[in-house]
């Protein structure tokens, strides 16, 4: 029974090294929301909540956008991510947990998942062009906006990319 376990373990394990892997590998900019996993490990759901790996999800994002330079951008929790239509930003306060499909005033239908992703993607990039404090670049310096346009540059930059703009001068 220990080596069933142990071969399960070691699957998920995988599973979300490899998931975390490719998202570092095909983004620059990672936008997650920020939640409370011991709360959701109360609810009828806990199950279901620590089989999903969230918390090591995380953890493995954080250092892997580390290693790689990139950035990872974390929501607050209490941002409408669900509730708030990604088209005219009007709060849906009558959503409930059960519905998964809503229609907002403007008239657009709205799949809560994916409504919920483009808002904290949308919320996401917002922080990070404001300069947001805990908004953090490769080596954990907080970014600043360069001085024209919304384009970003990072307080220490990997030694690569001083190295490349040296050696074409």
């Amino acid at each position: 029974m220990a080596r069933v376990h142990q071969k399960t373990r070691r699957q998920r394990n995988d599973f979300v090294h490899k998931v975390t892997t490719g998202l570092v590998g095909r983004f620059d900019l990672i936008c997650i929301e920020e939640l409370s996993i011991k709360g959701m490990a109360r609810t009828k759901l806990a199950r279901s909540v620590m089989d999903a790996a969230l918390g090591e999800t995380r953890r493995q994002l954080e250092y892997k956008t580390l290693w790689n330079y990139r950035t990872l951008v974390t929501v607050d929790r209490w941002f409408p991510s669900s509730r708030r239509c990604h088209l005219c930003k009007a709060v849906n306060d009558e959503l409930t947990l059960k519905d998964r499909v809503w229609v907002c005033g403007c008239g657009a239908v709205h799949d809560r998942d994916l409504n919920a992703a483009l808002n904290l993607k949308a919320e996401g990039m917002r922080l990070v062009a404001e300069g947001h404090s805990d908004t953090l670049n490769a080596r954990g310096a907080a970014l600043r906006p360069a001085m024209a346009g919304t384009r970003l540059i990072s307080e220490n930059p990997p030694a690569s990319a001083v190295g490349s703009v040296n050696d074409s001068l």
